[in-house]
């Protein structure tokens, strides 16, 4: 297991984001981040409080491509955090599961 003790989930969380969105190279995902901003009052810093809302503003950009992008942030997620990503569920139900990990490790 990679400690991951002194870190927040939110920061890990915001990089596996990071990560996935870079797959689409670096203007693409400062356009993405600008767009969440100004289309969706949702600003990168609120994104692991306000994960529905991500939900809702990937699938409206991308469609049923947003599935791809939300396994690429879970499967960077569960890596940063020492876990094998789990082969099904949804994405708000595995990020859910990966904080329960994380603060059971941490406490």
């Amino acid at each position: 297991m990679v400690r991951a003790e002194r870190r927040e989930f939110r920061d890990l969380l915001l990089e596996a984001v990071d990560e996935a969105l870079l797959i689409l190279g670096e203007s693409a995902r400062k356009a993405i981040y600008w767009h969440l901003e100004r289309q969706y009052s949702l600003k990168r810093g609120e994104i692991a409080d306000r994960l529905s809302d991500f939900v809702s503003a990937l699938n409206s950009i991308f469609g049923r491509g947003s599935a791809v992008i939300q396994g690429l942030i879970v499967r960077r997620l569960y890596s940063k955090l020492g876990l094998k990503p789990p082969k099904e569920g949804d994405f708000l139900s595995l990020i859910r599961r990966a904080r329960e990990v994380f603060e059971s490790q941490s406490t």
